[in-house]
């Protein structure tokens, strides 16, 4: 699979990897006239998934998913044009659900 390609503009097009200074993985996902769209997946510096979801032209934008440095689940709710929306779950350090909150 080609990443990192640019449109005749000049702009982020297709499927992308973009990278921490030491070369690690940061995210994954696919640009479209230099927007983020569609499904991302972020990492933490040790490869850890760090969250996952979607963007619409470079807004978060639907259900997201975080996860703490360890892989246990950390917080996940739905995102409207970057805010918070509905019913969102917090988790403790164990992975229990530790609060609901709605926005």
């Amino acid at each position: 699979m080609t990443v990192n390609l640019y449109d005749n503009n000049g702009r982020k097009t297709g499927n992308w990897k973009e990278h921490y200074k030491n070369g690690e993985v940061m995210g994954v996902g696919k640009y479209k006239a230099g927007k983020k769209t569609g499904e991302w997946k972020h990492y933490y510096i040790n490869d850890q998934l760090k969250g996952t979801g979607l963007y619409i032209a470079d807004e978060v934008d639907g259900h997201w998913e975080f996860y703490r440095k360890d892989g246990k689940i950390w917080q996940q709710g739905s995102f409207d044009h970057n805010k918070r929306v509905g019913e969102w779950k917090f988790y403790d350090k164990n992975g229990k659900l530790s609060l609901t909150k709605s926005y």
